[in-house]
């Protein structure tokens, strides 16, 4: 996953992104407006989320690895997780799409998977183990199964984004100064 990822705010999914976003803020009415990055991780995702001509916050859509096409059995080994999602072998994984908002702080207040196809692991679209990562800056490490709750059945998928949010949190730090 080196190369920049195409934008992952479609027709399809875009009012139900801007919903989400909408209630995470608490206002009426949102807009977003793609920023200009030079990190190729964020290129076409990153977004200045405003109420009116107020900036409020930030939306970083991402995609991540599931479990191994194939199903999970083949991952059955965990020792050889790796930490960061970019080093999997690109096409041998399912993917799906996840988003955080930040606040003007820079404070996560919420983080949605939009799209999850796949049959294993789709346990970490619950926005109860995602409120978990609600109040995340940065300060401290994000670790599967000890800073964030581990799932049976979701080790993949959990691992993954766990992962990415930490990452692409630091990608973020240095983007939003």
């Amino acid at each position: 996953m080196g190369t920049p990822q195409s934008s992952l705010l479609t027709k399809k999914n875009k009012n139900k992104v801007k919903k989400i976003t909408r209630k995470a803020f608490d206002v009426e009415s949102i807009s977003l407006e793609k920023l200009v990055t030079q990190n190729q991780k964020l290129i076409g995702n990153l977004f200045a989320v405003k109420t009116g001509e107020e900036l409020i916050g930030h939306l970083v859509m991402r995609r991540v690895h599931g479990c191994k096409i194939g199903g999970c059995e083949e991952n059955a080994d965990n020792s050889q997780m790796v930490k960061y999602v970019a080093d999997f072998e690109e096409g041998s994984y399912e993917t799906f799409d996840y988003f955080m908002v930040l606040n003007q702080a820079k404070e996560i207040i919420k983080v949605h998977v939009i799209d999850y196809p796949g049959d294993h692991g789709y346990e970490v679209s619950s926005k109860r183990w995602l409120r978990q990562f609600q109040g995340y800056t940065g300060e401290d490490d994000l670790t599967y199964g000890k800073d964030v709750d581990a799932i049976s059945g979701a080790t993949i998928s959990g691992n993954s984004i766990t992962s990415d949010i930490q990452s692409t949190y630091q990608k973020l730090k240095s983007e939003l100064k």
